[in-house]
């Protein structure tokens, strides 16, 4: 649920508009040697500020969910992978011997365009 309203969150704050097409000018308008965020004004600093956190809320809630689907594969399983070096690409990887119709769902999921491509 973390997930989802984290990811709510960040689309909210990109739609409201973060103007970062061109993200520095040089000189800047003022004679200083570099500008970043030339056509910011405050309230895009503040939606920018919001959009970046609630991204890295959602990378990092998303990852962690998958880190812990690893752990369960490889208790579930018993793929033998030390605790330590468990993640839910190297549990993955070792579905095909133990379960192989879950490894194809897992995999097909994992590879999906839609998704990620690695994790």
């Amino acid at each position: 649920m973390d997930v989802a309203k984290s990811y709510t969150l960040l689309t909210c704050f990109f739609e409201k508009g973060i103007p970062d097409e061109e993200w520095h000018i040089s000189p800047s308008k003022s004679g200083a040697s570099i500008e970043y965020f030339p056509h910011f004004e405050p309230m895009h600093f503040e939606i920018k500020d919001w959009f970046d956190y609630y991204s890295d809320t959602f990378y990092y809630k998303l990852f962690s969910a998958l880190d812990m689907v690893g752990h369960l594969l490889n208790v579930r399983h018993e793929l033998g992978i030390e605790q330590q070096q468990v993640s839910f690409r190297r549990a993955v990887n070792q579905l095909p011997d133990r379960d192989n119709s879950l490894y194809i769902a897992l995999d097909e999921i994992r590879n999906s365009q839609r998704c990620f491509s690695r994790s």
